[in-house]
């Protein structure tokens, strides 16, 4: 999205707030001159003062009633303890370019000095999106039948030891199996697997994971986390522009008139104070989330360690990117 129509967005967001609340904040004394218009032309003001603040004391309590329960139901999930990674899987293939057919057969590729063909690059990301430390988490990695694992390394390269990352050796695990142990994975904390497969022509490019963990941890794709968040951002927003612009106002005409006058200035206050503090600050977060944009990394595969054979001879491919949108180099 250009920074011009962000613009535009923003200042339409922003009028249109500033004139409904504006209709909003003048509706306890425009309906005050309704009620004393009508007054002059029926007799019978009593009648329609009752039914006007009936009218707004049961709006402005529904509204209160339901924002109450919907902030308990906010405040019990934020508090309760949850363990939760959030995951993203991706795979690339194509990663030293295509050979034409007619040479196919005179060009190989080398990887640490192994012969390989068909290799894809596979990428698995993980990160405790919880609000609990996750301690003894294994995963396991199965790619096709018969494909085999050239290399395995991390992201990033340097692990904490605190994490206590271990890659376990099991004699049940074949040359298209890795298993892995982690320690202890903290909140927000990240980690990335990266794997070199040579794979077949016949099978398709993906691979499963397994999980196991003597606790219940919710494994979440990380673009189902995103939209999670994104509509927590709009909730939040929506909420705090009702209780300002819809609630406040109301809440002006439910009090007797002597109380009014000390109340509906500390109500516009506390409507310009959560405007300027909860508001404001969050208008960009707002439309980032009713947007969605999406942006993408660039590949970390380590190509230092990829050679090309071509009739006997050898050549090292020292700078390459991977494109995830085309899978070209």
């Amino acid at each position: 999205m250009s920074k011009i129509f962000k613009f535009l967005f923003a200042f339409s967001v922003a009028a249109l707030t500033s004139c409904f609340s504006s209709q909003l904040l003048l509706f306890p004394s425009n309906a005050q001159l309704i009620s004393q218009a009508s007054s002059s032309t029926n007799q019978s003001p009593p009648a329609s003062n009752e039914l006007l603040n009936g009218v707004i004391v049961a709006v402005v309590s529904g509204i209160i009633g339901f924002l109450a329960s919907f902030a308990i139901e906010r405040l019990k999930e934020k508090n309760a303890p949850k363990k939760q990674i959030s995951y993203s899987k991706v795979i690339k293939s194509g990663i030293v370019g295509n050979i034409e057919k007619d040479i196919e057969g005179k060009i190989g590729i080398l990887y640490k000095g192994k012969l390989a063909q068909n290799m894809f690059y596979a990428l698995f990301d993980i990160e405790n999106t919880g609000n609990q430390q996750v301690k003894n988490q294994e995963i396991r990695f199965e790619f096709a039948s018969d494909s085999e694992i050239l290399d395995v390394f991390h992201c990033p390269q340097k692990i904490e030891p605190e994490m206590e990352l271990k890659e376990l050796s099991e004699s049940s695990l074949s040359k298209h199996e890795k298993k892995f142990r982690i320690g202890v994975i903290k909140p927000k904390e990240k980690l990335g697997f990266r794997f070199i497969v040579q794979g077949s022509q016949n099978e398709s490019l993906d691979f499963r994971y397994h999980t196991k963990n003597d606790d219940d941890v919710n494994f979440i794709k990380i673009e189902d986390k995103r939209v999670a968040d994104d509509i927590d951002q709009i909730k939040s927003f929506l909420l705090n522009w009702l209780v300002a612009f819809v609630l406040f106002p109301l809440m002006k005409g439910v009090f007797p008139y002597f109380l009014n006058e000390l109340i509906s200035p500390l109500l516009s206050l506390g409507s310009l104070a959560i405007f300027g503090f909860l508001i404001l600050p969050r208008l960009e977060g707002f439309i980032k989330s009713v947007v969605n944009l999406v942006t993408k990394k660039q590949s970390d595969i380590q190509s230092e360690k990829i050679g090309l054979v071509v009739m006997g001879g050898s050549v090292n491919v020292e700078n390459f990117a991977v494109s995830s949108d085309k899978n070209e180099v």
